[in-house]
């Protein structure tokens, strides 16, 4: 069964992973297996309907006792073995920590990121734990045939997309949205919205509309609360917000969309927020700190398990109680004005 025209588009017919594994992207049913360490990416669409549910999970979920958590896999109260994830911007902060944790809890584990030999020294570092559970390959979000291809990697090595994390994302601005470029605006819309977008309905046409899956996005509380010097990329994580109700309404019950919508996490994307004032800039959470990584991760295991299985087109905020107050930190809100 080939994949659609679409996907198809544009992809090179051969691609070499972190893990040496040979990818052939003809989209072409592979012919009989000849022993050699070539796979092809494929759909079949005479798999059985795959929604993230693991229905020996569900029975012994059942039969446990209220607030009994099965722990099935060690370091994870979630278990995802024999599913396959795919996070883009998997190589630092949250891509990573979340990654870590599929992993912990079982699952096989794509990631992508924009730079070659960090994209390989993060699967090498992986694998030295989870062996052949994880791959990576190099991706620009934003390009259609690079989408293709991080998905074909997961189809041709462990045979399914079972939950895609929208994570990767850019915000090239910090300061008033009347002096961002055009450049860098329309950078933030590709690579933040047109991009999850892009990834959503390549993985419907190629593999989830017929085996079912989980996609998370990553959003952000500035796509809620007004974040001054970020005004243009809130803009861009309140149209993910938007999408991602819409979407899992329109995707149900195949397909559930959901997304994550953290306040300052410490890494160095955000780090611009709290360098030399960590104690300030965290006083203003009721928590009283900053999200980590891990944070975020387990909300994103947690909407991608069974545990979550009626829930889509939600959006949960994982920020320490900080929509509570809208965005209070006075420093950061005067870096937006002009």
């Amino acid at each position: 069964m080939e994949f659609s025209t679409s996907a198809r588009r544009a992809a090179p017919r051969l691609l070499v992973t972190p893990s040496g594994l040979r990818v052939s992207l003809t989209g072409q049913r592979p012919a009989a297996d000849t022993g050699g360490s070539t796979c092809r990416a494929r759909c079949p669409r005479s798999a059985p309907l795959r929604t993230g549910r693991n229905e020996g999970a569900l029975r012994r979920t059942a039969s446990s006792g209220p607030g009994d958590r099965v722990k099935s896999t060690e370091g994870s109260v979630h278990d995802f073995s024999g599913r396959t994830v795919l996070i883009t911007g998997g190589t630092r902060g949250a891509g990573l920590g979340t990654a870590e944790e599929f992993l912990a809890a079982g699952a096989n584990v794509v990631i992508t990121g924009r730079d070659q030999g960090r994209v390989d020294r993060v699967v090498q570092r992986l694998a030295e734990e989870h062996h052949d559970r994880v791959d990576g390959i190099k991706a620009h979000v934003a390009l259609e045939e690079d989408r293709y291809m991080s998905i074909a990697l997961c189809l041709s090595k462990y045979g399914a997309l079972d939950v895609l994390f929208n994570n990767a994302a850019v915000n090239p601005h910090v300061g008033p949205c009347v002096e961002i470029s055009d450049s860098a605006a329309q950078k933030i819309m590709e690579v933040n919205v047109l991009a999850p977008l892009g990834y959503v309905r390549q993985a419907w046409d190629m593999w989830m509309r017929d085996n079912g899956g989980v996609v998370v996005n990553h959003a952000s509380i500035s796509g809620w609360a007004q974040v001054h010097p970020v005004t243009v990329y809130g803009a861009s994580k309140a149209a993910l917000i938007y999408l991602t109700q819409g979407l899992g309404a329109q995707l149900a019950p195949r397909v559930r969309v959901n997304a994550v919508a953290p306040g300052t996490i410490e890494t160095g994307f955000a780090d611009w927020m709290y360098q030399g004032r960590e104690e300030e800039s965290a006083a203003y959470y009721p928590m009283r700190r900053h999200a980590l990584p891990s944070d975020v991760a387990r909300a994103v295991l947690w909407l991608a398990s069974d545990e979550s299985a009626y829930i889509t087109g939600v959006v949960i905020p994982v920020d320490g109680g900080m929509m509570g107050y809208g965005y209070p930190d006075p420093y950061i809100q005067g870096l937006g004005r002009v």
